[in-house]
């Protein structure tokens, strides 16, 4: 690698100041925290007080649910990990995913540096620093951001092998862990396991890996695959219930409606309509790569074979944007490499110089845009004067710990509540059949809780007759707070 110049470290440092600055500004606030996160950061105190991961249904209760979710045990246990270093709540879970969001654009910026030089390093930094769904779905504590740190450094690791041949059996096992984690955070990155097998017969067939280094590699991915089926299903757990869920998380009833309107959603949004632009300039630059026959690196085709099949998966799922998040980033960080392609391949005539001036004019448009965004009219933008989760924290510290609560299919506000005293009833996925803690609702009937904490649209629904012996003193937005009559 060159030396940066003195003009490409004070812009590196300046991306890189805009992105922390981002990543921390109004953390607990933007975006607005979701029941996912929840469910999440209830598991993971759950795991932390009582060594269970799940959730608690009644008190000293934890059910495991583990055919209920797709996310697995490094966001779980890092979590768990963070809590017990710094603290449990939302300002604390959130750190931890600044923590990954950070390292994955420094690992990233190290990849493209490393793979195609410090100018197309500086303009993915540019256009990953200032892509505002990098933080509305980044700083939410989910498993896309921890996976995505994984993955890049799987794809960086790898490369090292080949520059660095005496410590080739370290990197290959740190890269084959490196995969496994990513792999284990969440049952849809599984479709990083093609790619991966892709990247390394292209390196066998260089000649930079043996069948042996590839099945060293094998093995270190099954470390981690094994610790999850340890650690996330229990001895006689049905494993066709287990397939039957990660077949269709979403529980989608019309296949193929479900995979037109998506297919239609992704050229029809705008940020869709950006990252499927971006896939298409991609491709279109891999092409006249292969046609070429110019190199193109293991790493980049490991990349799209992910974003490509990400994009396949989306189509199939409830159609939630964070499920694209992978495919956006990856595409993030290789479209300056693919566009520059596409500016030398238009003419002869025009030279490198000004082709590499006309991709830095197209990432400034886009970094300008894109920073707007990020500002004014956006996800997260939409919750920066916020105060919903503040006001929340403060009215659940003022109820007693000794309270006996009822969160009725409003798993987002457990993390709220200091106690251990309730219960829980959860409507997956809004499917009435398909539902947590329904052996707990005669109590909820019979008016033996303290409080009910009601979930969107429930007072609305045909079930809203159980809360007969309760009414509503307090309401945050969708979520009724009731107490005893």
């Amino acid at each position: 690698m060159t030396k940066m110049t003195k003009s490409q470290k004070i812009l590196m440092i300046l991306l890189f100041a805009m992105t922390v600055f981002f990543a921390l500004f109004h953390l607990t606030e933007s975006p607005a925290f979701n029941s996912d996160e929840g469910w999440y950061m209830q598991s993971a105190n759950n795991l932390l007080t009582t060594g269970m991961n799940g959730l608690q249904l009644a008190p000293g209760y934890i059910d495991r649910a583990s055919t209920y979710t797709s996310v697995g045990y490094p966001l779980i246990y890092m979590l768990a990990l963070c809590y017990k270093l710094i603290g449990v709540g939302i300002l604390q879970a959130r750190l931890l995913m600044v923590f990954f969001l950070l390292a994955f654009t420094v690992i990233s910026f190290l990849l493209v540096r490393r793979l195609s030089g410090n100018g197309l390093a500086l303009m993915s930094l540019l256009l990953i620093s200032t892509f505002p769904p990098l933080y509305g779905n980044g700083k939410a504590v989910m498993g896309e951001m921890p996976g995505l740190f994984f993955m890049v450094l799987t794809l960086y690791l790898f490369n090292l092998i080949t520059v660095y041949p005496s410590r080739k059996t370290l990197l290959l096992i740190l890269t084959g862990i490196s995969a496994g984690i990513f792999m284990a955070t969440k049952v849809s990155f599984i479709l990083f396991a093609p790619a991966l097998i892709v990247a390394a017969i292209i390196e066998w067939r260089r000649g930079h890996l043996s069948l042996k280094d590839i099945g060293l590699t094998a093995l270190s991915i099954v470390a981690p695959l094994a610790v999850w089926l340890l650690i996330k299903f229990l001895p006689g757990e049905s494993i066709s219930t287990i397939l039957g869920f990660y077949a269709n998380p979403s529980r989608v009833n019309d296949i193929t409606g479900t995979v037109l309107r998506n297919i239609k959603t992704l050229f029809s949004d705008t940020s869709t309509i950006y990252t499927m632009s971006m896939l298409v300039i991609w491709a279109s630059a891999l092409w006249v790569r292969f046609y070429r026959k110019m190199r193109i690196s293991a790493e980049e085709t490991a990349a799209f074979i992910l974003a490509t099949l990400t994009i396949a998966s989306f189509t199939r799922t409830a159609g939630f944007y964070r499920y694209l998040l992978p495919a956006q980033m990856v595409a993030l960080i290789f479209f300056p490499g693919a566009l520059l392609t596409i500016f030398e391949t238009i003419s002869k005539k025009i030279t490198t110089a000004k082709s590499v001036a006309a991709n830095w004019v197209v990432m400034a448009i886009l970094g300008v845009l894109g920073l707007y965004q990020l500002c004014f009219h956006s996800y997260v933008a939409d919750s920066y004067r916020s105060h919903a989760v503040a006001d929340m924290q403060a009215y659940f510290d003022s109820i007693p710990a000794t309270t006996t609560m009822f969160f009725y299919n409003s798993q987002g506000l457990v993390p709220f509540f200091h106690g251990k005293n309730y219960f829980q009833y959860l409507i997956l996925f809004n499917k009435e059949d398909w539902t947590i803690g329904s052996e707990n609702l005669p109590i909820l009937a019979a008016g033996k809780a303290d409080m009910v904490v009601a979930g969107p649209h429930s007072l609305k629904d045909d079930a809203a007759a159980i809360f007969e012996k309760y009414v509503v003193v307090h309401s945050f937005g969708k979520i009724d707070i009731m107490k005893h009559r």
